[in-house]
Parts: C-alpha cells; sequence; structure tokens
C-alpha cells in the first residue's frame, strides 16, 4: 500500500473518532446544563425529592414584629442583637391554609417568643458560618410546622435579618 493511502485511512479514522467523542460529550453537556437551568419541575421534583410551589399557589403571613433576640460568643465576650422580620409560605392546595393563618394571626405572639428562644440557643459565631441562614430557616420551619401540627407551612423567609455587635 502506498504511504498516501495509510496516511488517508488513518486521517480519516481519526476524524470519525473526533465526530463520535464530540457528539458524545454534546450529549453529555446538554444533559448537565437541563440540570442546571432546572430541567421540567417534574425532573427537579424527581431528582431532589421535594416539590417546588410557585409563589402565585401560596399565601403568605408576616409577623407584625420583628424577632428580636441577644447572642453571645463562645469565644469571647462579643455580643449581638439580632432583629429578624420572619415571614411564611402556605399552600393554597391545603383545605387547612384559612385555618392556619387565623390560629398563626390569634398565637403570633407565642409564635415570636419560641422563635426568639430558638434564635437564642444559637451564637455569634453561628450566624457567621456560611449556609446557616438556610439552616435556621429549616429549624423555625420544623419548629412551627410540629407547634401548629401542620404540613400547610412550606416556607421560612426573612424580610430583614439585622444584627448589631458590641
Amino acid at each position: 500500500m502506498d504511504k498516501g493511502k495509510i496516511i488517508f485511512i488513518v486521517g480519516a479514522i481519526f476524524i470519525v473518532i473526533a465526530l463520535v467523542l464530540s457528539s458524545v460529550s454534546v450529549i453529555m453537556m446538554s444533559s448537565v446544563v437541563k440540570k442546571l437551568n432546572g430541567g421540567t419541575e417534574e425532573e427537579v421534583v424527581a431528582e431532589e425529592g421535594e416539590k417546588v410551589i410557585p409563589l402565585s399557589e401560596t399565601t403568605n403571613f408576616e409577623l407584625k414584629s420583628p424577632v428580636i433576640a441577644i447572642l453571645k460568643s463562645e469565644i469571647s465576650d462579643k455580643s449581638m442583637n439580632k432583629s429578624i422580620e420572619i415571614g411564611f409560605r402556605l399552600d393554597n392546595e391545603n383545605k387547612k391554609t384559612e385555618g392556619v393563618l387565623e390560629l398563626m394571626g390569634a398565637n403570633e405572639g407565642i409564635i415570636r417568643d419560641r422563635i426568639s428562644k430558638l434564635i437564642e440557643t444559637k451564637s455569634v459565631e453561628d450566624f457567621e458560618k456560611p449556609g446557616f441562614t438556610q439552616n435556621l430557616q429549616k429549624e423555625i420551619l420544623d419548629l412551627i410546622s410540629t407547634a401548629f401540627e401542620t404540613d400547610t407551612i412550606v416556607e421560612v423567609y426573612f424580610k430583614n435579618n439585622l444584627g448589631s455587635s458590641k
């Protein structure tokens, strides 16, 4: 066989292999991009295990006054005053939503007191850790959902999370 034909065949084989590998990488990248962008709602629910409820299908309940707590440092004499305005999202699809809203309104002082006691178990250093706010919101959600014996409350959010150190 001629050297020219061998080089041509080897070049053609490399081109075919490159095309196959490129196709595979494009398919894999489109799968990754789809996951990063959320994909379809069903796919997100199936992968994460939690149902995402659109804002249009929820009702908000916000505490009229902020929750105030004094935090101590575990490693120094430093302390921090925290003032957090807290709100709750309730699922409109649940038939108990109106009843839970009324109950929360009637017991707002108790809600604020329990949340304040929970926050005061934390230290200044806890609030400085990354991801702590999300963990605190989950703890508050669990606390209030348990207190009201309901799964109607789907999210806790902070409108303002202010702190001042001494």
